[in-house]
C-alpha cells in the first residue's frame, strides 16, 4: 500500500529515530479539469513551492528500513533514462520526483538527490530524465516506440497517456517485470487493483511518485466565512461521521448571499456556497463509493452506473451542482476571464466570497497567498451509513510509472525502479508530507489528519480513462444540459458502452 501506511510508518519511526543533519480554459476538450494547469508565474504557487529552503534533512536509521529483496549486482555505470512531464509543459505541475542534479537546500530536491545517490552507489548506475515540453507525451514518444528505439527505459506520464500506450501494446505488464514486487509497501496496491484489466497492470503509482498526490481531490473550506456565518466546522462533521452530501448542500445554501441586493447572483459581486466546475459532479459521485464501472471475478469491467443508490447520489449532487444560487461554475463564465480558475474560481474563495472550493491537493500551493485561514476535508459521504471516505485523481495531472516494450534491459530496469521506489518510502515521502506539505502549507493540525484520510481512500474507475461508449460523459452532459435525468442520459450510452468494453477486453486479451 502507499501513502497512509507510509505516513504511519514514518511518523512512528521519526518519533524514535529522527535526527537533524545540517491556456485560458483549464478544462481540456474532454471535460477533465486541469485545475493545476494555471498559467501563472512559477513563484506564485506551484509544485516547486513545496520546497522549503529552511527545512532540516530528515533521515531514518538504515537498520530500521524495510529493504527490498533485490540481487546484489553491479550495473557497471549504465544510465537509465526516465521520460517525464517537464516544466515547459506546465509550469505549475511538472516532475520533480525522479532527478535532481545536486543538493540546493530545497526539501524535495534534496530528498530526490539523496535517494538517487544512495541507490546509484549501491548498484552502480545513473538516473537521468528527459523532461518533455509537449502536452501529449504519448504521441511524442510513439515514433520512437514504432521505430523500436530504446531511448527511454521508464515513462512517467499521466494516467490518460499511460492508458493510451497500454491499449496500443507499447507497455510491459508490470506484474511480469523481474525485480519489481508490487506487493511491497512502497507501491499503492489499492490503486493498482483498480488500474488492472484482465489482471494486467501496465502503469503504477507508489512512493516514487508525488505528482499523483497533488492530483488527489479534496474539499477546501474558508474558515473566515465559517465563523462569519456561525456554522459548525466540517472537521466536526467528519469526526462525528456526519460529513455527507446533505450536510454539504445545507452549508452551501447557508453560505450563499446576494451581497449587493440586486436580485441576481453574479460571480464577482455575491457570496457563494461553492466555486466549482462540471468535473466535480463526477468527483462528488465517486466520493460516495459509486462507480461508472466495476470489475468481475475475472477482472473484466462491466457497467454499473444506474442503481437505486447511484440515482439517489446523483440527485443529491445535482441539488447543489445545478443550483445557480449557491454554485458558480467555471464552464459557464470562462469567456469573461483571462483564466477562469485563477481569476474567478480561486479569487472568490481567496476573497471570502465562497465557502467551499473542491480541487486537487496542489491547491495548497495555489492558495498560499490567501489571507484568510482555510481547512481541508475529504469528499463528503452519501450518508452516515457509508463505511469509508473515497476520492480519486485528476487524470491529467497524476503521474504513473510504466516501462516501454522497447526496453532492452528489462530486469535491470526492474531493479532500478524497485530500488528507487523502496528508498522513496524513507526519503521522498517524508520530505513531501512531513516537511514540505504538512509543515509549510497546512494551516492547522486537523488538515494533517484529514490528509491521512484522503490519501488512504483513493479509488479509480477505469471508465475515467476509457469513457466506454461515452458513458463517462454522462456526468458532464447533465451539467451542460442542466438536466437531472440521469437514467435517460445513461440509457443513451449503455449499449454502446457494453460494446466498447467487449472490444477493449478483446484487445487486451491479445496484448502480451
Amino acid at each position: 500500500m502507499k501513502k497512509i501506511i507510509a505516513i504511519i510508518l514514518i511518523i512512528s519511526m521519526f518519533a524514535l529515530l529522527l535526527y537533524s543533519c545540517g491556456g485560458n480554459n483549464e478544462n481540456s476538450s474532454d471535460g477533465k479539469n486541469n485545475d493545476a494547469d494555471v498559467d501563472i508565474k512559477p513563484d506564485s504557487g506551484n509544485l516547486n513551492d513545496l520546497n522549503d529552503d529552511n527545512s532540516d534533512d530528515n533521515t531514518i536509521v538504515e537498520s530500521e528500513k524495510h529493504a527490498p529483496t533485490l540481487p546484489n549486482i553491479d550495473l557497471k555505470g549504465e544510465t537509465f533514462m526516465f521520460y517525464v512531464m517537464g516544466y515547459e509543459r506546465n509550469v505549475n505541475n511538472y516532475s520533480m520526483e525522479i532527478y535532481a542534479a545536486e543538493e540546493n537546500g530545497d526539501t524535495i530536491n534534496d530528498a530526490v538527490f539523496k535517494r538517487n545517490q544512495y541507490v546509484e552507489e549501491t548498484y552502480n548506475f545513473k538516473v537521468a530524465e528527459y523532461p518533455e515540453s509537449q502536452s501529449d507525451l504519448a504521441a511524442t514518444v510513439k515514433k520512437t516506440l514504432l521505430a523500436g528505439e530504446d531511448n527511454y527505459q521508464v515513462f512517467m506520464m499521466n494516467l490518460i497517456q499511460s492508458n493510451t500506450l497500454a491499449q496500443q501494446g507499447f507497455l510491459y505488464d508490470l506484474n511480469t517485470v523481474e525485480n519489481i514486487d508490487l506487493s511491497q509497501p512502497w507501491w499503492d496496491s489499492k490503486s493498482h487493483k483498480d488500474f488492472t484489466l484482465l489482471n494486467k497492470l501496465y502503469y503504477a503509482v507508489g512512493d516514487i511518485n508525488i505528482m499523483d498526490n497533488n492530483a488527489t481531490w479534496a474539499v477546501f473550506f474558508n474558515k473566515k466565512l465559517l465563523q462569519d456565518l456561525s456554522l459548525d466546522s466540517p472537521y466536526k462533521y467528519v469526526n462525528d461521521n456526519e460529513w455527507t452530501l446533505d450536510k454539504y448542500n445545507e452549508m452551501c445554501v447557508a453560505a450563499s448571499k446576494d451581497l449587493n441586493g440586486d436580485g441576481v447572483m453574479t460571480p464577482d459581486d455575491d457570496q457563494w456556497g461553492q466555486v466549482s466546475d462540471y468535473l466535480n459532479t463526477f468527483m462528488f459521485y465517486i466520493g460516495t463509493g459509486e462507480r461508472a464501472t466495476r470489475k468481475d471475478a475475472n477482472d473484466i469491467p462491466y457497467m454499473d452506473m444506474l442503481t437505486e443508490r447511484s440515482a439517489s447520489v446523483i440527485d443529491k449532487v445535482l441539488d447543489f451542482q445545478l443550483n445557480n444560487d449557491v454554485t458558480v461554475k467555471a464552464e459557464e463564465h470562462s469567456g469573461k476571464y483571462g483564466n477562469v480558475y485563477s481569476d474567478m474560481i480561486r479569487r472568490n474563495f481567496k476573497e471570502d466570497r465562497a465557502l467551499f472550493y473542491t480541487a486537487g491537493l496542489l491547491s495548497f500551493t495555489l492558495l498560499r497567498d490567501m489571507e484568510s485561514e482555510f481547512g481541508m476535508v475529504p469528499m463528503p459521504k452519501y450518508d452516515s451509513n457509508q463505511e469509508s471516505y473515497y476520492t480519486t485523481y485528476n487524470l491529467n495531472n497524476a503521474s504513473a510509472l510504466s516501462i516501454p516494450i522497447t526496453n532492452q534491459r528489462l530486469s535491470e530496469t526492474g531493479l532500478v525502479v524497485e530500488a528507487l521506489a523502496a528508498e522513496s518510502l524513507y526519503t521522498l515521502t517524508p520530505a513531501y508530507y512531513e516537511v514540505a506539505l504538512q509543515r509549510k502549507y497546512m494551516r492547522d493540525e486537523e488538515s494533517s489528519a484529514m490528509l491521512d484520510i484522503i490519501l488512504s481512500s483513493r479509488i479509480f474507475d477505469l471508465d475515467m480513462v476509457y469513457n466506454w461508449g461515452g458513458s463517462y460523459d454522462v456526468f458532464n452532459n447533465l451539467m451542460s444540459k442542466k438536466s437531472r435525468d440521469f437514467a435517460s442520459e445513461y440509457e443513451k450510452v449503455k449499449d454502446k458502452a457494453d460494446i466498447a468494453i467487449n472490444k477493449t477486453v478483446d484487445n487486451f486479451g491479445t496484448v502480451e
